[in-house]
């Protein structure tokens, strides 16, 4: 393990990584059937476990860590609160392939890593729209999006804002219907320090309808999709098909 490690050291994370890439990229290429037309991409976080020992005070830490400063700290998970972050962007169509992938560190800025990604992958396929998870609902990363003319779908954190329209919907018995959204304090990022206010539109449709099954065999949280985007929802149709496509 000491001779793995020595050579990786030696080599450094920064080529790994490029010839990560290269192979990626190669295999990507050699694609036969990949799709020739507009895709679905995802952007997602992936945290691998790094196990830390706690630094006493009374105690000093015989042997350094050198990765330290390339670790995040989130919910605890497998015994630990340290981890090493990827982000990855994929094709979600019948098949799946990552098609780009960067490392996260403590002090990268959040909001620009999807773009940073995008932008590579934007030269390599065409764009029907990106996917995103709740932990890109924040006021920085929909800017930018939006600046670079990026279509998007990102599912919305119920704010106190949203859960007035989701029971307004409910009480008009909708089965789907567009709001225009404007980011406050509330539904931004912690780190977000620039209180950007971004307009855009969300939408809420109800799964039920969408799915074609009966109101009672959903609870609260799953029956109502909602989520924000950039792409012109003027029809029913749309707005089923945007919330059937992200499932």
């Amino acid at each position: 393990a000491d001779t793995v490690i020595n050579r990786i050291k030696t080599y450094g994370w920064k080529n790994i990584l490029l010839d990560f890439k290269t192979i990626n990229l190669n295999l990507f290429k050699k694609w036969i059937d990949r799709p020739k037309g507009k895709v679905y991409l995802t952007v997602d976080y992936h945290d691998v476990p790094r196990y830390v020992k706690k630094q006493r005070d009374w105690k000093k830490r015989r042997k350094k860590c050198d990765d330290i400063d390339k670790l995040v700290h989130s919910r605890k998970q497998s015994g630990t609160h340290s981890f090493h972050r990827i982000i990855s962007v994929d094709i979600v169509e019948d098949d799946k392939f990552t098609v780009d992938f960067e490392p996260v560190f403590r002090d990268a800025d959040q909001g620009k890593i999807p773009l940073s990604l995008l932008e590579n992958v934007r030269k390599l396929v065409d764009i029907k729209a990106v996917l995103f998870d709740r932990g890109f609902f924040n006021a920085i990363t929909v800017d930018r999006l939006k600046d670079h003319k990026i279509p998007f779908v990102i599912r919305a954190i119920k704010t106190k804002q949203i859960r007035r329209f989701l029971e307004e919907f409910k009480n008009f018995k909708r089965v789907w219907h567009v709001y225009d959204y404007e980011f406050n304090k509330t539904a931004h990022d912690s780190h977000d320090r620039r209180r950007m206010r971004v307009k855009t539109k969300l939408v809420i449709t109800d799964n039920s309808v969408v799915e074609s099954i009966s109101a009672e065999k959903y609870d609260e949280d799953d029956r109502y999709f909602i989520f924000i985007t950039n792409i012109p929802v003027d029809s029913q149709g749309t707005a089923f098909k945007l919330a059937s496509d992200f499932r």
